[in-house]
């Protein structure tokens, strides 16, 4: 059985990773292509890295960075 870790920090990640996807659905409905590939697409707002490549290096940074990009793209 793998053990997942608790803790504020590890809560805060997974709840910007849901944003992230639930944003995506939202912004592509009917489009499951780019629903579940653009994280590996690169994108100009991340200088040319994919969203992937940046939670990747970046760590919670990257994944705030990303999940808060995607909510103003909502207009949020």
């Amino acid at each position: 059985m793998v053990s997942i870790p608790t803790g504020r920090d590890s809560y805060d990640r997974v709840g910007h990773l849901l944003a992230i996807h639930k944003n995506l659905r939202l912004l592509s409905p009917k489009n499951p292509e780019l629903l579940y590939g653009w994280v590996t697409m690169r994108n100009q707002k991340f200088d040319g890295r994919t969203p992937l490549e940046v939670m990747i290096e970046s760590g919670y940074l990257g994944i705030a960075k990303v999940s808060r990009y995607l909510d103003m793209s909502r207009g949020r």
